[in-house]
Protein backbone atom coordinates (compact mmCIF):
# COMPACT_ATOMS: atom_id res chain seq x y z
CA UNK A 1 0.00 0.00 0.00
CA UNK A 2 0.94 3.54 -0.40
CA UNK A 3 2.06 5.36 2.87
CA UNK A 4 0.03 7.58 4.76
CA UNK A 5 1.40 7.32 8.86
CA UNK A 6 4.76 7.85 10.06
CA UNK A 7 6.41 4.70 11.96
CA UNK A 8 3.76 2.14 11.17
CA UNK A 9 4.19 -1.57 12.47
CA UNK A 10 3.67 -4.50 9.57
CA UNK A 11 0.16 -5.57 9.43
CA UNK A 12 0.63 -9.47 10.51
CA UNK A 13 -2.03 -12.70 9.79
CA UNK A 14 -3.28 -11.87 13.26
CA UNK A 15 -4.23 -8.24 12.10
CA UNK A 16 -6.14 -9.77 9.21
CA UNK A 17 -7.41 -12.52 11.30
CA UNK A 18 -8.84 -9.78 13.96
CA UNK A 19 -10.05 -6.60 12.11
CA UNK A 20 -7.00 -4.54 13.12
CA UNK A 21 -4.82 -3.78 10.19
CA UNK A 22 -6.14 -0.87 9.05
CA UNK A 23 -6.92 -1.89 5.73
CA UNK A 24 -9.51 -0.72 3.13
CA UNK A 25 -11.86 -3.14 4.70
CA UNK A 26 -14.27 -3.19 1.46
CA UNK A 27 -13.56 -3.95 -2.25
CA UNK A 28 -16.56 -4.67 -4.16
CA UNK A 29 -15.89 -4.33 -7.93
CA UNK A 30 -16.27 -8.15 -9.02
CA UNK A 31 -16.65 -9.22 -5.72
CA UNK A 32 -19.98 -10.54 -6.55
CA UNK A 33 -20.55 -11.74 -9.87
CA UNK A 34 -22.97 -13.92 -11.97
CA UNK A 35 -20.69 -15.71 -13.36
CA UNK A 36 -17.75 -17.21 -10.83
CA UNK A 37 -14.17 -15.57 -11.42
CA UNK A 38 -10.63 -16.72 -9.79
CA UNK A 39 -9.38 -13.41 -10.74
CA UNK A 40 -10.63 -11.58 -7.48
CA UNK A 41 -8.08 -11.57 -4.85
CA UNK A 42 -5.44 -10.60 -7.67
CA UNK A 43 -7.64 -8.14 -8.81
CA UNK A 44 -7.85 -6.74 -4.83
CA UNK A 45 -4.15 -6.52 -4.56
CA UNK A 46 -3.70 -4.58 -7.33
CA UNK A 47 -6.10 -2.00 -5.56
CA UNK A 48 -4.76 -2.06 -2.48
CA UNK A 49 -1.27 -1.23 -4.07
CA UNK A 50 -2.74 2.28 -5.06
CA UNK A 51 -4.52 2.50 -2.07
CA UNK A 52 -4.04 4.30 1.18
CA UNK A 53 -4.54 2.23 4.81
CA UNK A 54 -7.34 3.87 6.65
CA UNK A 55 -5.76 3.60 10.33
CA UNK A 56 -2.35 2.51 11.31
CA UNK A 57 -2.10 -1.26 12.15
CA UNK A 58 -3.48 -2.43 15.62
CA UNK A 59 -5.22 1.02 15.89
CA UNK A 60 -8.51 0.08 16.43
CA UNK A 61 -11.27 -2.36 15.40
CA UNK A 62 -12.72 -2.04 12.11
CA UNK A 63 -14.11 -4.99 10.13
CA UNK A 64 -12.43 -5.75 7.28
CA UNK A 65 -13.37 -8.26 4.51
CA UNK A 66 -10.06 -7.38 2.36
CA UNK A 67 -8.26 -8.60 5.38
CA UNK A 68 -10.06 -12.34 4.97
CA UNK A 69 -9.27 -12.06 1.45
CA UNK A 70 -5.41 -11.42 2.15
CA UNK A 71 -5.15 -14.24 5.85
CA UNK A 72 -6.76 -16.65 2.68
CA UNK A 73 -3.99 -15.77 0.22
CA UNK A 74 -1.09 -16.25 2.65
CA UNK A 75 -2.90 -19.85 3.02
CA UNK A 76 -2.80 -20.79 -0.50
CA UNK A 77 1.07 -19.15 -1.14
CA UNK A 78 2.46 -21.24 2.67
CA UNK A 79 0.37 -24.60 1.37
CA UNK A 80 1.16 -24.43 -2.46
CA UNK A 81 -2.52 -24.94 -2.63
CA UNK A 82 -5.44 -23.22 -3.69
CA UNK A 83 -7.88 -22.06 -0.69
CA UNK A 84 -10.58 -24.06 -1.85
CA UNK A 85 -8.33 -27.17 -2.17
CA UNK A 86 -6.57 -26.68 1.02
CA UNK A 87 -10.14 -26.39 3.24
CA UNK A 88 -11.55 -29.31 1.28
CA UNK A 89 -8.49 -31.00 2.66
CA UNK A 90 -8.09 -29.93 6.25
CA UNK A 91 -11.39 -28.74 6.97
CA UNK A 92 -14.45 -30.13 5.00
CA UNK A 93 -13.15 -33.96 3.97
CA UNK A 94 -12.42 -35.08 7.50
CA UNK A 95 -15.61 -33.71 8.96
CA UNK A 96 -17.67 -35.62 6.41
CA UNK A 97 -18.85 -31.73 5.01
CA UNK A 98 -19.99 -33.14 1.97
CA UNK A 99 -21.91 -30.65 1.01
CA UNK A 100 -19.72 -27.71 1.75
CA UNK A 101 -17.01 -26.14 -0.43
CA UNK A 102 -15.89 -22.39 -1.26
CA UNK A 103 -16.87 -23.46 -4.81
CA UNK A 104 -19.78 -24.46 -6.01
CA UNK A 105 -18.48 -27.98 -7.18
CA UNK A 106 -19.72 -30.78 -5.44
CA UNK A 107 -23.11 -32.07 -6.90
CA UNK A 108 -24.30 -32.16 -3.15
CA UNK A 109 -24.21 -28.12 -3.51
CA UNK A 110 -25.56 -27.23 -6.88
CA UNK A 111 -28.10 -30.31 -7.15
CA UNK A 112 -30.25 -28.03 -4.23
CA UNK A 113 -28.80 -24.74 -4.09
CA UNK A 114 -30.28 -22.35 -2.06
CA UNK A 115 -32.04 -19.57 -5.04
CA UNK A 116 -31.82 -15.85 -4.18
CA UNK A 117 -34.39 -14.02 -3.22
CA UNK A 118 -35.30 -10.02 -2.03
CA UNK A 119 -38.92 -8.58 -1.39
CA UNK A 120 -40.42 -11.69 -1.94
CA UNK A 121 -38.89 -11.84 -5.90
CA UNK A 122 -36.42 -14.36 -7.28
CA UNK A 123 -32.89 -12.62 -8.37
CA UNK A 124 -30.13 -13.88 -9.80
CA UNK A 125 -27.71 -16.41 -8.14
CA UNK A 126 -24.95 -13.91 -7.17
CA UNK A 127 -21.17 -16.11 -7.17
CA UNK A 128 -18.81 -14.86 -4.21
CA UNK A 129 -15.38 -14.51 -5.46
CA UNK A 130 -13.86 -13.13 -2.20
CA UNK A 131 -13.57 -16.92 -1.22
CA UNK A 132 -12.26 -16.33 2.94
CA UNK A 133 -14.58 -13.62 3.21
CA UNK A 134 -17.82 -15.22 3.16
CA UNK A 135 -18.03 -17.40 -0.19
CA UNK A 136 -18.62 -21.19 1.82
CA UNK A 137 -21.10 -23.43 0.42
CA UNK A 138 -23.09 -25.26 3.10
CA UNK A 139 -26.28 -26.85 4.63
CA UNK A 140 -27.68 -27.12 8.25
CA UNK A 141 -26.29 -30.83 8.97
CA UNK A 142 -22.71 -30.04 7.66
CA UNK A 143 -22.90 -27.05 9.88
CA UNK A 144 -23.78 -29.27 13.06
CA UNK A 145 -20.74 -31.51 12.48
CA UNK A 146 -18.81 -28.08 12.26
CA UNK A 147 -19.95 -26.50 15.25
CA UNK A 148 -20.06 -30.30 17.13
CA UNK A 149 -16.13 -29.95 16.00
CA UNK A 150 -15.68 -26.43 17.69
CA UNK A 151 -17.91 -27.40 20.86
CA UNK A 152 -14.83 -30.62 21.78
CA UNK A 153 -12.09 -27.92 21.47
CA UNK A 154 -11.13 -28.60 17.72
CA UNK A 155 -11.52 -32.77 18.16
CA UNK A 156 -13.72 -34.82 15.82
CA UNK A 157 -13.64 -38.37 16.38
CA UNK A 158 -10.79 -38.74 18.84
CA UNK A 159 -8.67 -36.62 16.07
CA UNK A 160 -7.73 -32.78 16.26
CA UNK A 161 -9.05 -30.97 13.09
CA UNK A 162 -7.78 -27.92 15.27
CA UNK A 163 -5.02 -27.81 17.33
CA UNK A 164 -6.39 -26.76 20.90
CA UNK A 165 -3.99 -24.20 21.43
CA UNK A 166 -5.19 -22.74 18.06
CA UNK A 167 -8.73 -23.28 19.43
CA UNK A 168 -7.81 -21.48 22.79
CA UNK A 169 -6.41 -18.29 20.47
CA UNK A 170 -9.08 -18.07 18.05
CA UNK A 171 -12.06 -17.20 21.07
CA UNK A 172 -9.38 -14.76 23.29
CA UNK A 173 -10.42 -11.36 23.28
CA UNK A 174 -8.44 -9.06 20.86
CA UNK A 175 -7.46 -5.72 20.99
CA UNK A 176 -8.70 -5.25 24.12
CA UNK A 177 -5.93 -2.90 25.41
CA UNK A 178 -6.08 -0.55 23.03
CA UNK A 179 -6.89 2.93 23.90
CA UNK A 180 -9.92 3.12 20.83
CA UNK A 181 -11.86 0.09 21.30
CA UNK A 182 -14.54 1.30 23.53
CA UNK A 183 -17.13 -1.22 23.17
CA UNK A 184 -18.75 -3.87 25.09
CA UNK A 185 -18.05 -7.11 22.28
CA UNK A 186 -14.97 -7.60 21.33
CA UNK A 187 -13.25 -9.69 18.24
CA UNK A 188 -12.07 -13.67 18.39
CA UNK A 189 -9.47 -14.36 15.38
CA UNK A 190 -11.81 -15.24 12.66
CA UNK A 191 -14.79 -14.67 14.85
CA UNK A 192 -16.63 -11.49 14.60
CA UNK A 193 -17.51 -11.96 18.77
CA UNK A 194 -15.84 -13.24 21.52
CA UNK A 195 -17.48 -10.83 24.13
CA UNK A 196 -21.30 -10.36 23.69
CA UNK A 197 -23.00 -8.63 26.78
CA UNK A 198 -26.39 -10.32 25.28
CA UNK A 199 -24.77 -13.46 25.91
CA UNK A 200 -21.85 -12.77 28.44
CA UNK A 201 -24.20 -14.47 31.50
CA UNK A 202 -24.21 -17.69 29.64
CA UNK A 203 -20.08 -17.88 29.93
CA UNK A 204 -17.66 -17.91 27.07
CA UNK A 205 -18.80 -17.02 23.77
CA UNK A 206 -18.01 -16.86 20.02
CA UNK A 207 -19.90 -16.23 16.89
CA UNK A 208 -19.42 -15.30 13.51
CA UNK A 209 -21.98 -13.62 10.80
CA UNK A 210 -21.84 -12.27 7.26
CA UNK A 211 -23.92 -11.76 4.57
CA UNK A 212 -23.99 -10.91 0.85
CA UNK A 213 -26.88 -9.36 -1.19
CA UNK A 214 -29.25 -11.59 -0.78
CA UNK A 215 -28.38 -14.56 1.57
CA UNK A 216 -26.65 -14.48 5.21
CA UNK A 217 -26.01 -16.69 8.22
CA UNK A 218 -24.92 -16.81 11.80
CA UNK A 219 -22.80 -19.29 13.58
CA UNK A 220 -22.34 -19.52 17.71
CA UNK A 221 -21.32 -21.43 20.19
CA UNK A 222 -21.41 -21.15 24.21
CA UNK A 223 -18.89 -24.09 24.83
CA UNK A 224 -19.51 -23.60 28.46
CA UNK A 225 -23.06 -25.02 28.35
CA UNK A 226 -22.01 -27.23 24.80
CA UNK A 227 -24.63 -25.51 22.94
CA UNK A 228 -24.54 -23.87 19.19
CA UNK A 229 -26.30 -22.98 16.50
CA UNK A 230 -26.34 -22.18 12.93
CA UNK A 231 -29.05 -19.64 11.01
CA UNK A 232 -29.46 -19.69 6.94
CA UNK A 233 -31.10 -17.25 5.26
CA UNK A 234 -31.48 -16.80 1.75
CA UNK A 235 -33.26 -13.47 1.20
CA UNK A 236 -31.96 -9.73 1.37
CA UNK A 237 -32.14 -7.87 5.05
CA UNK A 238 -30.85 -9.91 7.64
CA UNK A 239 -32.32 -11.34 10.56
CA UNK A 240 -29.61 -14.30 11.03
CA UNK A 241 -28.04 -12.33 14.13
CA UNK A 242 -30.76 -11.38 16.02
CA UNK A 243 -32.27 -15.04 15.28
CA UNK A 244 -29.28 -16.96 16.34
CA UNK A 245 -28.74 -14.85 19.50
CA UNK A 246 -31.96 -15.23 20.92
CA UNK A 247 -32.33 -18.86 20.16
CA UNK A 248 -28.37 -19.51 22.19
CA UNK A 249 -30.84 -16.95 24.82
CA UNK A 250 -33.31 -19.76 25.07
CA UNK A 251 -31.46 -23.03 24.59
CA UNK A 252 -29.04 -21.92 27.80
CA UNK A 253 -32.66 -21.42 29.62
CA UNK A 254 -34.10 -24.51 28.48
CA UNK A 255 -30.62 -26.34 29.50
CA UNK A 256 -29.80 -24.66 33.11
CA UNK A 257 -32.77 -22.64 33.57
CA UNK A 258 -30.71 -19.33 33.46
CA UNK A 259 -32.70 -16.58 31.91
CA UNK A 260 -30.90 -13.56 29.57
CA UNK A 261 -30.71 -9.88 31.54
CA UNK A 262 -34.24 -7.65 30.02
CA UNK A 263 -34.75 -5.15 32.39
CA UNK A 264 -31.53 -3.09 32.13
CA UNK A 265 -32.40 0.42 33.12
CA UNK A 266 -28.99 3.02 33.25
CA UNK A 267 -29.75 5.50 35.89
CA UNK A 268 -30.27 8.88 35.61
CA UNK A 269 -27.75 10.90 37.23
CA UNK A 270 -28.42 14.42 38.15
CA UNK A 271 -27.73 17.20 36.07
CA UNK A 272 -24.31 19.38 36.58
CA UNK A 273 -23.30 22.86 35.44
CA UNK A 274 -20.33 23.33 33.18
CA UNK A 275 -18.37 26.26 31.73
CA UNK A 276 -20.52 28.12 28.53
CA UNK A 277 -16.61 27.79 27.39
CA UNK A 278 -15.97 24.04 27.73
CA UNK A 279 -19.86 23.36 26.06
CA UNK A 280 -18.21 25.73 23.27
CA UNK A 281 -15.08 24.08 22.89
CA UNK A 282 -16.66 20.49 22.27
CA UNK A 283 -18.28 22.08 19.52
CA UNK A 284 -17.34 21.23 15.68
CA UNK A 285 -17.56 18.45 13.22
CA UNK A 286 -16.94 15.03 13.55
CA UNK A 287 -16.20 12.70 10.84
CA UNK A 288 -16.98 8.69 10.83
CA UNK A 289 -19.19 6.39 8.97
CA UNK A 290 -20.49 10.18 7.53
CA UNK A 291 -20.52 13.28 9.24
CA UNK A 292 -21.81 14.66 12.28
CA UNK A 293 -21.85 17.85 14.12
CA UNK A 294 -21.99 18.78 17.59
CA UNK A 295 -23.49 22.76 18.40
CA UNK A 296 -23.32 24.55 21.39
CA UNK A 297 -25.98 25.68 23.02
CA UNK A 298 -26.26 28.20 26.39
CA UNK A 299 -26.59 24.96 28.50
CA UNK A 300 -26.49 22.26 26.53
CA UNK A 301 -25.40 20.60 23.66
CA UNK A 302 -27.44 19.58 20.51
CA UNK A 303 -26.16 16.84 17.86
CA UNK A 304 -26.50 16.44 14.59
CA UNK A 305 -26.44 13.15 13.45
CA UNK A 306 -25.61 12.26 9.92
CA UNK A 307 -25.28 16.38 8.82
CA UNK A 308 -24.97 14.82 5.47
CA UNK A 309 -28.31 13.32 4.94
CA UNK A 310 -31.42 15.83 3.49
CA UNK A 311 -33.08 14.63 6.95
CA UNK A 312 -30.47 13.98 10.04
CA UNK A 313 -31.34 13.22 13.43
CA UNK A 314 -31.65 16.20 15.75
CA UNK A 315 -30.94 15.78 19.38
CA UNK A 316 -31.39 18.91 21.32
CA UNK A 317 -31.28 20.12 25.07
CA UNK A 318 -28.63 17.15 25.76
CA UNK A 319 -27.80 18.55 29.18
CA UNK A 320 -24.33 17.83 31.47
CA UNK A 321 -24.35 14.83 33.73
CA UNK A 322 -22.59 14.52 37.24
CA UNK A 323 -20.74 11.86 35.15
CA UNK A 324 -19.01 14.26 32.10
CA UNK A 325 -21.71 12.59 29.46
CA UNK A 326 -24.59 14.73 27.96
CA UNK A 327 -28.57 13.02 27.82
CA UNK A 328 -31.80 14.51 27.58
CA UNK A 329 -33.73 15.71 30.98
CA UNK A 330 -35.78 13.05 31.89
CA UNK A 331 -33.68 10.10 30.32
CA UNK A 332 -30.00 8.01 29.93
CA UNK A 333 -30.82 5.79 27.29
CA UNK A 334 -28.74 7.42 25.37
CA UNK A 335 -25.73 10.05 26.09
CA UNK A 336 -22.57 11.65 24.09
CA UNK A 337 -19.27 12.79 25.05
CA UNK A 338 -16.86 14.40 23.52
CA UNK A 339 -13.71 13.86 24.91
CA UNK A 340 -9.91 12.91 24.49
CA UNK A 341 -7.99 9.97 23.46
CA UNK A 342 -4.22 10.60 22.93
CA UNK A 343 -4.41 13.22 20.81
CA UNK A 344 -7.79 12.69 18.93
CA UNK A 345 -10.98 14.52 19.39
CA UNK A 346 -13.62 11.96 19.60
CA UNK A 347 -17.52 11.81 19.66
CA UNK A 348 -18.45 9.01 21.75
CA UNK A 349 -22.09 7.75 22.56
CA UNK A 350 -23.69 5.61 25.22
CA UNK A 351 -26.69 3.57 24.46
CA UNK A 352 -29.05 0.97 26.59
CA UNK A 353 -29.09 -2.05 25.47
CA UNK A 354 -31.00 -5.18 26.86
CA UNK A 355 -27.93 -6.42 29.07
CA UNK A 356 -26.30 -2.80 29.92
CA UNK A 357 -24.79 0.01 28.40
CA UNK A 358 -22.74 -0.12 25.32
CA UNK A 359 -19.84 2.53 24.27
CA UNK A 360 -18.94 3.24 20.51
CA UNK A 361 -17.34 5.98 18.79
CA UNK A 362 -18.86 8.37 16.50
CA UNK A 363 -16.45 10.09 14.91
CA UNK A 364 -13.28 11.80 14.60
CA UNK A 365 -13.32 16.05 14.63
CA UNK A 366 -12.00 17.73 11.37
CA UNK A 367 -11.23 20.90 10.19
CA UNK A 368 -13.81 21.02 7.03
CA UNK A 369 -11.52 21.54 4.41
CA UNK A 370 -12.38 24.11 1.54
CA UNK A 371 -13.49 22.93 -1.68
CA UNK A 372 -10.88 23.94 -4.80
CA UNK A 373 -12.34 25.21 -7.48
CA UNK A 374 -11.49 21.78 -9.16
CA UNK A 375 -13.70 20.06 -6.72
CA UNK A 376 -16.15 22.92 -6.78
CA UNK A 377 -16.53 22.17 -10.43
CA UNK A 378 -17.64 18.54 -9.99
CA UNK A 379 -20.55 19.35 -7.88
CA UNK A 380 -23.95 18.45 -9.37
CA UNK A 381 -22.30 16.25 -12.85
CA UNK A 382 -23.11 12.70 -13.17
CA UNK A 383 -20.16 10.88 -12.95
CA UNK A 384 -20.21 7.01 -14.49
CA UNK A 385 -18.16 4.29 -12.70
CA UNK A 386 -15.82 2.58 -15.50
CA UNK A 387 -13.94 -0.69 -15.07
CA UNK A 388 -16.41 -2.64 -13.32
CA UNK A 389 -16.66 -6.16 -13.67
CA UNK A 390 -18.61 -6.93 -16.30
CA UNK A 391 -19.75 -9.68 -14.57
CA UNK A 392 -20.33 -7.40 -11.66
CA UNK A 393 -23.92 -7.74 -9.93
CA UNK A 394 -24.55 -4.32 -9.92
CA UNK A 395 -23.45 -3.90 -13.34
Amino acid sequence: MLPRFTNETPITVRMLLNHHSGIPGDFFNGMFTVAPWSGFSACLRQALALDYPTMPPNTIYFYCNSGFVLAGDVIAEVSGETFPAYMQERIFGPLGMDSSSFLCDKAAISNRLARSYADGQLQVDEMMNGYATGAMYSSAPDMARFIRMLLARGQWDGSPILGTNAFDAMIEPQGAGLPLNVGHNASGLGWDSVRDGNLDYAGRVFWKDGATFFHCAFVGCLPDQKLGVIVLQNTSGSQCDSIGIRALQWATLDKIGLHWVTNFVPPLLPAASRPQAELDAMAGVFAGRGYHRVIAEPGSLTLVHNAHLDSPAIHTNLVPRSNGWFAVSDSARSEIVVTNIGERILLMARFAEEWGQDTSIIGERVEPPVFSAAWSNRLNRIFIARQIHPDDILF
